[in-house]
């Protein structure tokens, strides 16, 4: 009985020993016919290519399903079939390690892969531009309108500080304003005398870098941030009218649309402001401020008079039912 445990043994033994010869026989074969393959040589067995290091990697088990394919045509033509089933082995073997070497070995780049993958084609690129065409005709107009209400409001801003304080500074110097305001004797005073006033008081207090005299009785005079002034007196009621510009090209005499030029005045006011709007803000309400802006009294929408005491009122800002789109001419 002993002596037939052990004989088992070693025939158990004898099995195991040749069940691993005949596996490392069949990897033996495999790796052989993968390192005699052409063009991909020993590189397949691991996957890869050391000719194209940027190659895209074949997906584990595509490769895994070629093999396989290939290795069952092999063992299938050791099995002594016929000549016309070894011609059939060797041409479907040859395909599937073609397509393996193909996938594993391709011309064409990783980078070179994505960037097709990532391609647009025409027809989504020109949707794509109409889309952002219209997002923009549609966008624009109001991102340009809000622009431009800014930098109105920072010159308005900046021209009511210069002129306010150039008076001020101008009193120290030669008294109250009053004393020095200028003096007609009918009719609007004659430029030459306008120029020699603003000279006397105030032009050493006003950063200006052009000025001129369209007419008889107007004087322009241009700052350095493109804004200017057109200005004269009047001898109805001895005011300085100024027709302040945001663009000193659109400095006309008598233009105060509300939107490129505005309408200020410098008179003797008993409470010392004698710069400011036409319509002083403190005056009137603002509903009568933005109902005169929105409606002028002559019926001319290119004299809008309230329009910037409406301006001064809101503290030189542009609130969303100020009359910015009114027609100018």
């Amino acid at each position: 009985m002993l002596k037939y445990e052990i004989m088992k043994g070693r025939n158990l033994r004898a099995d195991n020993m040749t069940e691993e010869q005949n596996a490392k026989g069949q990897e033996g074969r495999r790796v052989t016919s993968l390192n005699t393959l052409a063009p991909c040589g020993s590189e397949i067995a691991d996957g890869r290519s050391k000719t194209s290091p940027d190659s895209e990697q074949i997906e584990p088990s595509v490769a895994e399903q070629l093999w396989r394919n290939s290795a069952s045509l092999e063992q299938f033509q050791d099995r002594g079939q016929g000549e016309g089933l070894k011609l059939l082995h060797n041409t479907l073997s040859r395909i599937c390690k073609f397509a393996y070497c193909s996938l594993t070995n391709s011309t064409l780049s990783q980078r070179e892969r994505v960037c097709r993958k990532a391609a647009f084609t025409l027809a989504e690129v020109l949707i794509t531009l109409g889309i952002i065409g219209v997002v923009a005709a549609m966008t624009m107009p109001a991102l340009i309108t809000k622009y431009q209400k800014k930098v109105t409001s920072q010159k308005l801003k900046k021209f009511y500080t210069v002129m306010s304080q150039a008076i001020k500074l101008s009193e120290v110097e030669n008294g109250p304003y009053p004393d020095w305001a200028p003096v007609t004797d009918g009719g609007n005073l004659p430029v030459e005398e306008l120029i020699t006033w603003y000279n006397t008081y105030l032009d050493k207090y006003i950063v200006s870098i052009d000025k001129r005299k369209p007419d008889s009785s107007h004087y322009q005079v241009a700052f350095k941030d493109g804004s200017g002034m057109n200005f004269y007196v009047n001898d109805h009621d001895k005011c300085i009218y100024i027709f302040y510009c945001t663009d000193y090209k659109h400095c006309d005499s008598e233009s105060y649309n509300g939107r490129t030029t505005f309408l200020f005045k410098i008179t003797v006011d008993p409470n010392g402001k004698h710069f400011g709007p036409s319509y002083r803000s403190e005056l009137y309400t603002r509903e009568r401020l933005l109902n005169d802006c929105k409606h002028p009294q002559t019926n001319n929408d290119d004299k809008r008079h309230a329009c910037s005491g409406l301006l001064q009122y809101d503290g030189w800002e542009f609130k969303d039912d100020y009359p910015w789109n009114a027609e100018i001419n």
